[in-house]
């Protein structure tokens, strides 16, 4: 079947009241998944044709309430031009979010100065307590002679327990350690801040799409669940509304149910993890991948005894 007849097909079966928008939303959003090069999005990457789809299913059932034949154009046409300005806002957004990163990581790289105030340790830890990175009072804060480059602070020996696997767990934290917080590590290591700034923003560009998927997710996750609650039989005003708007309403109620918990289970899946791997953080500290997930291991025993102290 011409995809264009199905399209405007739909769209009469939803006017007949034959099926519902919703069921139309999704059957259309598969169409944009499966025959893409119909909607002009053969130049866009996955990761912008699976965001598209995902705005199509959150923003599509308005097509069908906003269609007027008066204007000389076909439902299918209409979609499709819909559907390019989805893809073009991602598109627009995705700029805007790298152009951000790129500023943000410029500008801090500019206003760096080893002569700026010097945090203690624990204050800054007190402050953000993203990284527990407070070492207990009996243990002597690590400081070589030297400024180091992580790959050489890494082969050093030290008595330090905490030393590296702060610094491990720095670089796997890149998008939520602050500056703060990487001026108070090299600051009391000698670390070469411009290195480990480097680092974490390669760290940061390397896993930035999944990061943009995961926060979709959770985005999407948090609009299913704003219109499960606003079509729930305990809130809608079903007494006072007709019989097809009762069940538009029970069939967006249940579409949306179903969509907040497909969402939750795969955020608890670890869908879109965007954490560095472990062979990423190795390869800019110069060990093993296996050094790296003991040094992650050996941090959660040491931090969450540190806290309990």
């Amino acid at each position: 079947m011409d995809m264009r007849l199905y399209i405007d097909e739909l769209y009469e079966k939803v006017s007949r009241k034959e099926i519902t928008t919703d069921y139309a939303v999704e059957q259309i959003a598969v169409a944009i998944q499966t025959d893409f090069p119909l909607f002009k999005l053969q130049r866009y990457d996955e990761d912008i044709r699976s965001s598209v789809v995902l705005a199509f299913l959150k923003n599509g059932y308005s097509l069908f309430e906003r269609f007027d034949f008066e204007y000389g154009s076909t439902f299918h046409n209409y979609v499709i031009s819909f559907v390019k300005g989805l893809a073009l806002t991602e598109k627009k957004m995705q700029a805007i979010e790298k152009i951000r990163e790129k500023v943000d990581f410029i500008y801090s790289q500019e206003n760096y100065s080893t002569e700026s105030q010097k945090y203690s340790f624990s204050i800054a830890v007190e402050n953000n307590r993203l990284l527990p990175y407070e070492a207990p009072e009996s243990v002597e804060i690590f400081k070589p002679k030297k400024i180091l480059t992580p790959k050489e602070f890494m082969q050093i020996r030290t008595s330090n327990v905490f030393a590296k696997p702060t610094l491990v767990i720095a670089l796997r934290s890149c998008f939520d350690i602050t500056d703060t917080m990487i001026e108070t590590i090299c600051s009391e290591y000698n670390l070469n801040s411009d290195i480990v700034y480097k680092d974490i923003q390669d760290l940061k560009n390397s896993r930035y799409e999944l990061f943009q998927r995961h926060k979709e997710l959770i985005l999407s996750r948090n609009e299913a669940f704003s219109n499960r609650r606003r079509y729930s039989p305990d809130i809608a005003d079903y007494e006072e509304s007709t019989e097809n708007l009762q069940e538009t309403y029970k069939a967006r109620y249940e579409h949306s149910t179903e969509l907040w918990i497909k969402r939750n289970a795969s955020l608890k899946k670890g869908k879109f993890h965007y954490f560095p791997s472990n062979e990423m953080i190795a390869e800019k500290l110069g060990i093993c991948p296996r050094q790296v997930g003991y040094y992650i291991s050996r941090a959660k025993e040491l931090f969450g005894q540190a806290e309990e102290e």
